[in-house]
Order: structure tokens, then C-alpha cells, then sequence
């Protein structure tokens, strides 16, 4: 009964203040249960619609999703992280914040077995971290560098730049 009124709230962002955040990750969370009431196509358009701030809080649901699937994260990005990325996620890089370079870093690292195919798909995304030591540390913390040495040293080049900030 709520459906059309949940998908236009997308386009509302704003008015929830503070909340906004929580109906971002709602979106998301509907849009990766494989039995969702809403279509492909809704979501999509609910989630394009969703401003930068939206889109930040929407990438940090995918992370605590991804990083909350255990040792089936590998599965989860191939089943249900990547479809809805490549689906439904807008295209347009002018929607790239530095929050969401930094989001998608995360969401590469915590894919485990399928960091590999994360990390290339997920680059172009990247570009914009302002400060990827953290990513840096949480690369190294994962095992991903002694598992996928090309791959990882490839993020690294991806997140560190001679523009970085520097760790305080």
C-alpha cells in the first residue's frame, strides 16, 4: 500500500532531514533482497533520484551489507552487491563524491574471494579519495595483498595519490 509513496520519497530527500540516511539504506536493503515488492526499474529510479548525500548514505548501507556477510562476502558482491551496482547505481560520475570513492574502496576490500573482479570493476569510482590511508590499512589488515598481490597493488595505485592528505 505505501510502494508509490516509499519510491517518491527518493525525490523528497531533503525534508527528512537528519533521517535521510536511514531511508537511503531502506532503499538499498529493499533493492538487495531478491524477493523485493518493488521492481528492478523502481528501485533504479529511486535510487538515481537520491541526492549526493543519498547517494553517500546509500553506499555506506552497501558496505555494512557487504561487510555483515561473513565468509560468504564473495557470493554476496557476485549475487547481490554487483547486480545492484551495475543496475541500478547511477552511471553519471558527476554523482562521485569523495565519500563514495572512499564507500567503494570499502566495498572492494570487504568482497574477499571476489576482490579481483570488485577491484575492476569499482575503479573508475575511486578517483577522488582525498585521504586513502585508511583504505591502505584496511587493505592490509584483510589479506587481500598476500592473496591478490597484482590486484591490490592495482587498488593502491588507484587510492594513493601524490594528492593524498596527509594521516594526522
Amino acid at each position: 500500500a505505501l510502494k508509490p509513496e516509499f519510491l517518491e520519497t527518493a525525490g523528497r530527500y531533503q525534508v527528512l532531514g537528519e533521517r535521510g540516511a536511514q531511508y537511503a539504506s531502506l532503499l538499498v536493503y529493499s533493492a538487495l533482497e531478491p524477493q523485493s515488492v518493488f521492481t528492478e526499474k523502481d528501485l533504479g529510479l529511486a535510487v538515481s533520484r537520491l541526492p549526493n548525500g543519498g547517494l553517500e548514505a546509500a553506499a555506506d548501507a552497501l558496505v555494512r551489507a557487504l561487510e555483515g556477510s561473513g565468509t560468504q562476502a564473495g557470493d554476496y558482491w557476485r549475487n547481490r552487491i554487483s547486480p545492484f551496482i551495475r543496475r541500478m547505481w547511477p552511471k553519471s560520475r558527476l554523482k562521485a563524491t569523495t565519500h563514495i570513492a572512499e564507500s567503494f574502496g570499502r566495498l572492494a576490500i570487504a568482497s574477499g574471494n571476489a576482490f579481483p573482479e570488485a577491484r575492476r570493476y569499482l575503479e573508475k569510482w575511486f578517483a577522488g579519495v582525498g585521504h586513502g590511508g585508511f583504505l591502505v590499512y584496511r587493505l592490509n589488515e584483510s589479506g587481500l595483498c598476500q592473496d591478490y598481490p597484482a590486484d591490490a597493488l592495482s587498488f593502491l595505485a588507484s587510492v594513493v595519490t601524490d594528492q593524498m592528505v596527509p594521516c594526522p
